[in-house]
């Protein structure tokens, strides 16, 4: 007994001998390449600033300042402690078996068991415990962060009993878990773990909520020879409060890997969802969820959006019944669920209008399914009144993905259209009521892109349909159909683009809209048609009639023409009649025969082979100059009138050179007769400013009859007669109706047989001569000559009309006095 003793204590120096011997000998460098060598080998990338052996336990190294990358995690830790297998250690090898992780911030970048298992049960470690405390685990996937986190993993092994402890914190929030595993030749014989959270912030959740918190337990009992149950709670909180509460139990099954049994979501107020179903792999699962009613503005309530609220208040579903397939990452569902009646109150209500009312109604769905690239299916849905009279609307082949989705929808004579698209608008921040009534046929294809597009395809016929919109009425039965496409841009209210095929009774066209582009072709539009129909159309449409056909192309930022082939009959706003064809291609106009009529005003457009327009008037007056002047086009051409209705008088047989643009309207060489005289201008230009008519010319004019020139009369309040001859360069502004506002101007003017009334008196000359300038104030300097017998004098009337003069008239002195049109005179002593 005594010799075995000694042998051992032998053995046990010899020993310790040899593993102090061994380890002072080590090279810590070659330690830490052979280590990081074989995690390289396991997909970890180590890098440590250094490694140290621990004085006090043999076998036991720390690495300072770590970093660690692999595919399932990253890791940055002040401090690890790695427990060394001694045996493997004695032969030279580093065989780690437990981990001590300090002060660390863990980045897990993926949850798969398998990226984790590959690391811990690898051949080449034989890890018994991992250690970490005080650290930070971010999951990245999930965005969640564990802080102030201690989790102890020891006793691993398959043939161990693994142990395991987690206190973490979330926020204020914080997570208790424990649990071991009783583990045979690597299969479980019995188990038991419990997870407690415990005022859990949903703001790590979830951001658009009113709720506050998320607690409750788990607990999982397993056993080798007896099904496994996982049982417990979750409630989502708010001032302490439950508002939601699921409380279930999973229960192993022969035949499946476990069943959901007696599971309940209770929301507050709102009522109960009753919860089964079965998975055959944590991947493949079925669940089935029902509920016979819903009060759904409890459940609003726990949004913070607004529009939720807005559109649950006082509205219920009944009937829930939705199956979900659920496989891996992909999950397919179907269901329905109806209701009696849903009320929205309009935010801005329309006329006698505050509420929209959906009568009962059902929606079912199928093939609603989610893929592993947040993609999104629906294979088809209906939502249909109850009496199924009005099928309503179909949904087929609809994708949705977290930046654009795309929704196609059939409509067979739905009346649903109306009370959808009132609580779509209401929902959008620039409001455009809508009222109506009827059904609408056809499909619309709803696209949303990651560019903040949005797309929608239509084919629809609303013949069936009465509707206000915008300024726009069409009563039932009045065919309209719609096919093509709008798009908007970035989220803008207006669209950016608009194309469409249009049938509106007998009127039809294809309207091509882009940013400040307006293009209608095959176009056959007749708005008196319309107007006898009951159609109102939108603003400034309303005012039009008349025929119009062909095609044009309007640039609306400029208010330019672009292109044009139009075929006219009596078309035109207000008063306006335009009858004929007009072209107008490449910036040049060709117009065989254009007749425009507008109150008495009757004019004729032309042109020649040189592309001028020429312009035949019957008869043109000073409404009819000023509407010409609106035109927003240019043209050069022949100008002929039989009479011109100018503010100064009529000119007849007129004849000139004309040049048209959006400024002003310019005639060269006019030639006219104008009250049994005659009348030339070198150039003669009208322009519209300010509701006025501005009349710039330079005038010849010789044996014009003052008899007959009415408006002359006008202005000296008097009988006038003579033949006049003068040079006037004439500058004046008229107002609409023809009458003098102000003028400038100076020239010389002859009047043969003149005689006027002046003081209630006849007075006569064989010749009045007058040399004219007006400015501030109007002079004149003037000539008498009677029988041989000469006057002269000067006239000056000023700004307030006072006229001031003198004239001399056989060796007597007269002074010239009053307020024009009035004059008088008196003899001078």
């Amino acid at each position: 007994m005594k010799e075995s003793s000694r042998r051992w204590i032998f053995a046990s120096v010899v020993a310790a001998l040899a593993l102090t011997f061994t380890l002072s000998n080590i090279n810590e460098t070659k330690l830490y390449h052979a280590i990081k060598t074989q995690l390289a080998q396991t997909g970890v990338i180590l890098d440590a600033k250094g490694l140290n052996l621990s004085p006090m336990y043999m076998g036991s190294i720390r690495l300072n300042d770590v970093n660690i990358q692999t595919q399932a995690f990253t890791l940055q830790a002040e401090q690890i402690s790695i427990d060394l297998n001694l045996a493997a250690l004695l032969t030279g090898k580093a065989l780690p078996q437990a981990l001590y992780i300090r002060f660390a911030d863990i980045n897990v970048l993926q949850t798969e068991k398998e990226s984790w298992l590959n690391f811990i049960e690898s051949e080449r470690f034989k890890l018994k415990r991992i250690d970490i405390s005080q650290s930070e685990i971010h999951f990245e996937q999930q965005h969640i962060t564990l802080e102030q986190t201690d989790l102890d993993i020891r006793d691993i092994g398959k043939n161990k009993n693994p142990r395991a402890e987690l206190r973490a914190h979330i926020g204020d929030g914080r997570i208790d878990a424990h649990g071991y595993l009783h583990l045979r030749h690597g299969k479980l014989t019995r188990g038991f773990s419990r997870i407690k959270l415990i005022d859990i912030p949903l703001s790590f959740i979830a951001h658009d909520t009113t709720l506050e918190t998320l607690t409750g337990s788990i607990t999982a009992h397993m056993y080798q020879d007896k099904p496994w149950q996982t049982f417990g709670h979750l409630a989502l909180q708010k001032n302490k409060r439950n508002y939601m509460e699921l409380r279930g139990k999973l229960k192993e099954n022969k035949s499946k890997l476990f069943v959901i049994s007696d599971m309940v979501l209770k929301i507050k107020d709102a009522g109960n969802v009753q919860i089964s179903g079965s998975c055959n792999t944590w991947n493949t699962c079925q669940i089935n969820s029902q509920s016979t009613s819903l009060n759904l503005e409890p459940i609003a309530n726990l949004f913070n959006n607004t529009k939720y609220k807005h559109f649950a208040q006082n509205n219920s579903l009944k009937n829930i019944l939705i199956q979900t397939d659920w496989n891996a990452d992909n999950f397919s569902s179907q269901g329905q669920f109806s209701w009696n009646k849903i009320n929205y109150s309009l935010s801005t209500p329309l006329p006698q209008q505050k509420e929209v009312n959906i009568g009962a109604g059902k929606f079912t769905f199928e093939g609603l399914s989610f893929s592993n690239k947040s993609h999104w299916h629906l294979q088809s849905a209906t939502l249909s009144t109850a009496d199924n009279k009005n099928a309503s609307i179909n949904i087929t082949s609809a994708t949705l993905q977290p930046d654009s989705w795309k929704v196609p929808l059939q409509l067979q004579h739905s009346s649903l259209w109306l009370p959808l698209s009132q609580i779509m608008f209401d929902q959008q921040a620039h409001n455009k009521n809508i009222s109506g009534d009827g059904t609408l046929t056809g499909h619309l294809v709803i696209k949303h892109t990651a560019e903040k597009s949005h797309t929608i395809n239509f084919d629809i016929d609303a013949s069936q349909s009465s509707f206000s919109w915008l300024g726009y009425k069409k009563p039932k039965n009045i065919p309209l159909t719609l096919q093509g496409n709008i798009i908007w841009e970035n989220d803008e209210v207006q669209p950016s683009s608009l194309r469409s095929s249009i049938q509106l009774a007998d009127s039809y066209a294809n309207i091509t809209f882009k940013p400040a582009k307006l293009t209608l072709q095959n176009m056959a539009i007749d708005f008196n048609q319309l107007s006898n129909q009951g159609i109102i159309l939108a603003q400034p449409l309303q005012q039009w009639h008349g025929n119009i056909a062909g095609n044009i192309n309007i640039d609306l930022e400029q208010q330019q023409l672009l292109h044009a082939q139009l075929q006219l009959h009596k078309f035109g706003v207000k008063k306006h009649r335009l009858t004929g064809q007009i072209n107008y291609v490449g910036k040049q106009w060709h117009i065989p025969q254009l007749s425009w009529q507008f109150e008495k005003n009757r004019v004729q457009f032309t042109t020649n082979q040189h592309a001028q327009v020429n312009i035949n008037a019957e008869y043109l007056d000073s409404a009819g100059l000023t509407s010409l002047l609106q035109i927003p086009l240019t043209a050069t051409g022949s100008f002929t009138a039989q009479k011109l209705i100018m503010p100064l008088g009529t000119l007849s047989q007129t004849s000139a050179t004309y040049n048209l643009n959006e400024h002003a309207l310019k005639f060269k060489k006019l030639k006219s007769h104008f009250y049994q005289g005659k009348l030339r201008a070198k150039k003669l230009t009208i322009a519209a400013e300010n509701n006025q008519l501005h009349i710039t010319s330079l005038i010849q004019a010789g044996g014009i009859r003052l008899n007959s020139w009415l408006w002359l009369h006008k202005q000296f309040d008097g009988y006038l007669e003579g033949s006049v001859y003068a040079t006037l360069n004439l500058d004046a502004h008229f107002n609409p109706q023809g009458k003098l506002n102000s003028w400038q101007g100076d020239g010389d003017i002859m009047v043969y047989n003149a005689k006027w009334l002046l003081n209630n008196k006849r007075i006569q000359a064989d010749k009045l001569a007058l040399s004219i300038r007006k400015r501030e104030q109007f002079t004149a300097a003037l000539n008498i000559t009677k029988h041989q017998q000469q006057s002269s004098g000067r006239i000056t009337i000023d700004a307030d009309a006072n006229i001031a003069g003198h004239f001399n008239w056989q060796n007597k002195s007269f002074k010239l006095y009053k307020t024009w049109p009035h004059l008088n005179y008196q003899q001078q002593p």
